[in-house]
């Protein structure tokens, strides 16, 4: 395609967004955002386990300037402030905020519970990483 003297292929509408490489959204959810939160758990996972991995080549090996968890809080705010953006201008600022710390303390039980069953299933099963969990705390009788 031969662009015109004097046209500016930058803003010209066909020269903006070829056909093929347009993001067609379906649903409600913008799914380059979930794979760059999807991303920086994987980072994360990859970079906090079992010591250095080949894969530290597509993760970073947690050595730039911020980390994967870092990259994770801003994608995370970014789409908080979509989705409760909406909301607050559609139902008021009230509402956003109750629905906000709903949610907000949903994942925190969560992750409460979460951290509390893998801990007592590593004990359970003997692993070194649940051995503080699996001890008897000092000053603790056997008798009840």
């Amino acid at each position: 395609m031969t662009v015109p003297s004097g046209a500016d292929p930058v803003t010209r509408p066909s020269m903006r967004h070829p056909h093929g490489w347009r993001y067609v959204q379906q649903g409600k959810r913008d799914l380059r955002l979930d794979f760059l939160r999807g991303f920086a758990v994987f980072a994360m996972v990859a970079n906090h386990i079992a010591g250095p991995s080949w894969l530290y080549a597509i993760t970073g090996g947690n050595r730039f300037f911020v980390s994967a968890a870092e990259g994770f809080v801003l994608i995370s705010g970014v789409v908080v402030g979509i989705v409760y953006g909406g909301i607050a201008r559609s139902q008021g600022v009230y509402i956003a905020a109750v629905k906000l710390l709903q949610r907000a303390w949903l994942l925190y039980v969560l992750a409460v519970w979460l951290a509390i069953g893998s801990a007592l299933i590593a004990a359970a099963l003997g692993s070194p990483v649940g051995a503080p969990f699996a001890r008897r705390p000092r000053g603790s009788s056997s008798r009840s």
